[in-house]
């Protein structure tokens, strides 16, 4: 049996898209991100969103992808947040959801 280790995030893209121009194609895609921290405690999972939103809020700039290549960010934007909790494994999570600018 697999342990996790906690806090954990785990990150799903939700709507990618571009925006829309009257005269061009859109240079920007707008990319709704859903990030969900999971923790043993409250106060662990708390703490763990706010280092997320931390480095994340605002943040503007190249993020050099993993496996190679680059993004360019043009701007990063915290939406909102909800918490809830699992009873099994007895853990809390907190959903926090982003909006980021990708120029293309």
């Amino acid at each position: 049996k697999q342990e996790t280790a906690y806090p954990c995030v785990v990150v799903n893209l939700i709507t990618p898209g571009p925006t829309n121009t009257k005269t061009a194609a859109s240079d920007i895609d707008i990319t709704s991100v859903q990030v969900d921290v999971y923790g043993s405690t409250y106060t662990t999972t708390a703490a763990a969103s706010a280092a997320i939103r931390s480095a994340l809020d605002y943040y503007a700039g190249t993020v050099t992808l993993t496996g190679g290549g680059t993004v360019n960010v043009a701007h990063i934007q915290y939406v909102g947040e909800m918490d809830g909790y699992v009873e099994r494994p007895d853990i809390f999570r907190r959903t926090c959801e982003y909006k980021i600018a990708i120029r293309r």
